[in-house]
C-alpha cells in the first residue's frame, strides 16, 4: 500500500520536507465521511441542505515505522532526531497528539489538509523490537472565518422639546385639610352677618 505522508499545515517559512514524516508501511487506511440528518420536518418545495450537515472527515490509520530505513532514505528524519527511528516516531507521534497541532495527511485516496490526532495506540513485542507498530486516528478540523461590519453612525436628530400644558395652579395640600378650612371659613362668615344683622348666609 502506498506510504502516508504527514505534512505541517503552516510551514512558516520553513522547508516542508525538514517537517514532513512517512511512515515506513502501511497496513489500513480506514476513511470515514459522514453527513448527519437533522430530525426537523421538511417542508415540501423548500431545500434541504438546511437539514442535513457533513460532519468532520475521521481517519483510521494502522502502520509501522522500521529501525531499518527503507531503500535510500538512511538519513531521513526518524534517524536524525532519536536514538532509533522507531523510538524518534514514537516520540513524535506522541508530540503531535499533545500539541493539537493540526496537519496535512496524504493517504494512498485523498490529501486531508486539516487533521488532529485524536487516538494514538502503540505497541512492540518481542519478535519485532526493532519495528514500532501503531493505530492512529485523526480528525478534520472544521475552519470558519468571522467578519466585522461597522455600520455609519446614526445621524443626530435635535428634537424640540415639548411644551408644558396649562392645568392650572396645582397644590399639594391634603383634601380633608381643605374641606376643613372651607367649613371653618363658612362658619365665621355666618357668624360675621349674625352679629352685623346681614342675616342669611351663603
Amino acid at each position: 500500500m502506498p506510504a502516508v505522508t504527514v505534512y505541517r499545515r503552516w510551514f512558516g517559512g520553513q522547508d516542508a520536507s525538514a517537517w514532513s514524516r512517512t511512515f515506513d508501511a502501511v497496513e489500513v487506511e480506514d476513511h470515514v465521511f459522514e453527513t448527519e440528518v437533522t430530525d426537523s420536518p421538511v417542508e415540501t418545495g423548500c431545500s434541504i441542505s438546511d437539514h442535513a450537515y457533513d460532519r468532520p472527515d475521521k481517519l483510521t490509520i494502522t502502520a509501522a515505522v522500521s529501525d531499518l530505513p527503507p531503500a535510500g532514505k538512511a538519513l531521513d528524519n526518524y534517524a536524525l532526531e532519536g536514538p532509533s527511528r522507531s523510538a524518534a516516531a514514537y516520540a513524535w507521534l506522541k508530540r503531535m497528539r499533545r500539541a493539537h497541532e493540526p496537519f496535512s495527511v496524504q493517504t494512498g485516496l485523498d490529501l486531508f489538509p486539516s487533521m488532529i490526532i485524536t487516538s494514538l495506540k502503540a505497541k512492540k513485542d518481542a519478535q519485532h523490537e526493532n519495528i514500532l507498530y501503531f493505530v492512529v486516528e485523526l480528525k478534520e478540523i472544521i475552519w470558519v472565518t468571522t467578519q466585522v461590519v461597522l455600520f455609519p453612525a446614526h445621524p443626530k436628530v435635535k428634537r424640540a422639546a415639548a411644551k408644558k400644558k396649562d392645568d392650572g395652579e396645582k397644590s399639594g395640600e391634603d383634601p380633608d385639610e381643605a374641606i376643613k378650612k372651607k367649613v371653618k371659613k363658612t362658619f365665621l362668615r355666618m357668624g360675621y352677618n349674625f352679629i352685623t344683622g346681614q342675616g342669611g348666609s351663603e
